[in-house]
C-alpha cells in the first residue's frame, strides 16, 4: 500500500503540472519532478512510521487521503 500512496502523489503531481503549468514545461523537468514527489511522500511516511512507531497501514492511508484532498 505504501507504493500506492507514492504512486498517487506522483500521478497527481504529473496531472497538476500538465494542467496548470501555464507554459510548456520541458519533458525532462516533469520526469524529475514527478518521481521526486513520490519519493518525498514515501520518505515522509517512512520517517513517521519509524520515529512515531505508528502502524504503516494507518500512516499510508492518512497520506493517501491527505494528498488526494489537497491536490485533487
Amino acid at each position: 500500500m505504501q507504493a500506492g500512496a507514492a504512486l498517487l502523489a506522483a500521478a497527481l503531481a504529473c496531472a497538476y503540472i500538465a494542467l496548470h503549468g501555464g507554459h510548456r514545461m520541458p519533458f525532462l523537468a516533469v520526469m524529475w519532478i514527478v518521481p521526486l514527489a513520490g519519493f518525498t511522500l514515501g520518505a515522509l511516511n517512512g520517517w513517521i512510521i519509524a520515529r512515531g512507531r505508528m502502524q504503516p497501514f494507518i500512516v499510508t492511508l492518512a497520506a493517501m487521503v491527505g494528498v488526494a484532498r489537497r491536490l485533487a
